[in-house]
């Protein structure tokens, strides 16, 4: 019956999909199982017997030596407390794992040493930032009726939640008020860049910012996507690097120093291009990914209806003003011939 026991403990320890490791009552490593050999240990490190807090482990070691602690010296369990993580194992670069800790005891309650469990929570908790920036968004954008607020507005909520930099850019008719033209042909589109993030001293030397007009720009493939209503990923460094090369006076312009990732997304209203919003990743080392890139078009097109209800509202604000001054009475004048009133 022990024999039985044993055998099944061991295949569920070592058969288990979600990392196991089993700890002395010094915080050192003594078992893993193969999941937690592949995800918590760096590259060549060695875990066991090693202290928790030596370096060897991708994964916060405060966060891990405080619950190994607590639960050490309360022998209360800690559980599902989330921790990030970058394996080098990883697809997609920085993962969330739900920690959850407890004593290991024998029959007579002493304690023996201490156990973690990993859960990938990373999806969840992807989906969880996905609403939470769906939500500020329609909460921070378009609040007024001002087009260049809304366009700083669009910049600050993408900058840090989603990209490390990021810009929106709209056509000259759109301050005015005016319909934007349709892009027929190269040196059509004339985008002055209205918002920035992040602004001042932390926006990129060298890099165009607020009111910042580039020049006339050429019939580039990317621009006709974007024209077309398309968001665009480019999702590496050999994807920016061919995007910059087909212009490469441009890329000063365009391309902020350690960009390795971007996603550019028209802002569609109505029908008309109002502009554009770009985001890039230039510190964060996980690239954009498709579900990033949908989120900002989501986004986007909630952002380009409040820049042109700003737009409408400019517009009508000023023919407004121009009829109040028709309305007025001509100037009065006074000279040594005659006064009017």
């Amino acid at each position: 019956r022990e024999d039985i026991d044993r055998a099944m403990l061991r295949a569920l320890f070592e058969q288990y999909p979600a990392p196991i490791a089993l700890m002395d009552d010094a915080l050192r490593y003594r078992l893993l199982n193969g999941a937690a050999e592949q995800v918590l240990a760096r590259p060549g490190a060695e875990l066991i017997g090693r202290h928790v807090d030596a370096g060897t482990s991708h994964l916060p070691s405060e966060a891990i030596d405080r619950a190994l602690r607590q639960v050490r010296e309360t022998g209360e369990p800690v559980l599902s407390l989330p921790v990030r993580g970058s394996p080098a194992s990883g697809p997609d670069g920085d993962r969330m794992w739900s920690l959850s800790t407890f004593r290991l005891t024998d029959p007579t309650d002493r304690p023996l040493g201490l156990c973690q469990t990993y859960v990938d929570i990373t999806d969840r908790h992807r989906a969880e930032q996905r609403v939470e920036l769906l939500t500020k968004a329609a909460a921070d954008i378009g609040a007024t009726l001002d087009v260049a607020r809304t366009a700083q507005e669009l910049a600050d909520v993408l900058v840090p939640a989603l990209g490390d930099l990021a810009w929106v850019a709209l056509s000259e008719a759109v301050l005015e008020g005016d319909e934007p033209p349709k892009m027929s042909g190269p040196g059509r589109w004339r985008l002055h860049r209205i918002g920035v993030a992040p602004p001042g001293d932390a926006w990129p030397t060298g890099l165009p910012a607020t009111g910042a007009v580039p020049p006339a720009l050429p019939d580039h493939a990317l621009l006709r996507r974007i024209g077309q209503g398309e968001t665009v990923l480019l999702p590496d460094r050999d994807s920016v690097n061919a995007a910059a090369d087909e212009h490469p006076g441009l890329a000063p312009l365009f391309v902020p120093e350690h960009g390795h990732s971007a996603i550019a997304a028209p802002l569609f209203a109505r029908g008309l291009v109002l502009g554009t919003v770009v985001v890039w990743r230039t510190r964060r080392p996980a690239p954009f990914g498709q579900e990033d890139a949908d989120l900002l078009a989501e986004i986007a097109s909630r952002a380009a209806l409040g820049v042109d209800n700003a737009r409408r509202y400019t517009r009508e604000h000023r023919a407004v003003v121009a009829l109040q001054q028709r309305l007025l009475p001509a100037a009065t004048t006074d000279t040594p011939a005659a006064e009017t009133a």
